[in-house]
């Protein structure tokens, strides 16, 4: 498909770029308003541990969804960022006496 000739999306009308902005708009909104709601549920330690693991499951849902390749490279940073969460949760500076 040339660039430009999507069904969903066209770039180059009045209408993509709407629905490009609002897609970015309510996205930003819902995603920082959900953030700011959990902070009152939940501690900031947690919240940002689990904003570690948004590219994985990003990365998995366009792997499902989409049909996204993923690759050695893909693999070896979900390890990482696994590893630096379980680093992050057993050490012993978070554990509360």
């Amino acid at each position: 498909m040339s660039r430009g000739n999507s069904p969903l999306l066209n770039v180059y009308s009045v209408n993509g770029w709407v629905f490009v902005i609002s897609l970015a708009i309510v996205g930003q909104v819902l995603g920082q308003g959900l953030l700011a709601y959990s902070l009152k549920k939940f501690s900031s330690g947690f919240v940002a541990l689990v904003l570690l693991l948004e590219s994985i499951l990003v990365a998995i849902a366009a792997w499902a969804i989409f049909g996204e390749a993923l690759t050695l490279f893909d693999s070896v940073a979900f390890f990482a960022i696994l590893l630096g969460l379980y680093l992050a949760v057993s050490s012993q500076s978070a554990v509360k006496e």
